[in-house]
C-alpha cells in the first residue's frame, strides 16, 4: 500500500499487486501521481549473471553492461515526457510550474533545482516513467574526465563545470566511455 508520496519497493511487482515491475517500466497512462518518489536500496544496483552466463547489467542505458561504479541508495521520481526522453537524457521541466511534466534539457548550465533528473530508459513523447533524482546514474555526455563537476548542456547531456556554485549538477565518477561510449557514470546531487 502506498504511503503518502512513497512507496514500497515490493509495490512495483504485479505479483504483489503493483502496477509495475520496475523502474525502467514505462507506462502510457499515469499508474502513479506525478512526483511519486520511490528510493532504491543500495543492494538493488548490482548487476548480476543470469543462470545462461548473460551480464544483466544495472542500467537500462546499456542493458547488458556492468557499470561497476553505481553503488548507493538512488531516488527516481514519477514523470511525464512531454517530449521524447533518451536513455541517459538529463530531464528538465517542460514548463513553469509543471515540475514533473518533463524534457530533455535544453537549458545551458540549468541550477541543480531546475532539472528533475536522469532517465535511465528511453520515454516517449506522452508516456510516463521513472528518472533518477538523486544518484549514482549513467548519463550521456561531452568530455568528462573522473572527478569532475558537471553541468549541463543544452542537448540534454552534462559535461565539465567551471562553475562551483548550484549550476554543479553531479560529479563524473569516471572518464567518459568507462564502460560505455559517450556516457559516463556519475553521482547526481538531489535538487
Amino acid at each position: 500500500m502506498a504511503y503518502g508520496n512513497r512507496f514500497k519497493s515490493g509495490e512495483l511487482d504485479r505479483t504483489t499487486g503493483g502496477p509495475g515491475t520496475s523502474t525502467s517500466e514505462v507506462y502510457t497512462q499515469a499508474v502513479y501521481d506525478l512526483g511519486t518518489v520511490y528510493v532504491q536500496p543500495a543492494d538493488e544496483l548490482a548487476a548480476v549473471t543470469d543462470p545462461f552466463g548473460t551480464v544483466v547489467g544495472n542500467s537500462g542505458v546499456a542493458a547488458a553492461t556492468d557499470f561497476p561504479l553505481l553503488s548507493g541508495t538512488r531516488t527516481w521520481v514519477f514523470i511525464q515526457a512531454t517530449g521524447a526522453i533518451a536513455a541517459g537524457d538529463v530531464v528538465e521541466p517542460a514548463a513553469a510550474g509543471t515540475p514533473f511534466a518533463g524534457q530533455r534539457c535544453a537549458t545551458a548550465t540549468a541550477l541543480r533545482g531546475n532539472i528533475i533528473g536522469v532517465a535511465d530508459h528511453a520515454i516517449p513523447l506522452g508516456s510516463f516513467g521513472w528518472v533518477i533524482c538523486e544518484g549514482a546514474c549513467v548519463v550521456r555526455g561531452v568530455v568528462t574526465g573522473l572527478g569532475d563537476d558537471l553541468q549541463t548542456n543544452a542537448t540534454g547531456q552534462l559535461g565539465t563545470s567551471a562553475f562551483t556554485d548550484s549550476r554543479v549538477v553531479g560529479r563524473a565518477l569516471a572518464a567518459l566511455g568507462a564502460p560505455f561510449a559517450a556516457h559516463t557514470q556519475i553521482r547526481l546531487f538531489g535538487a
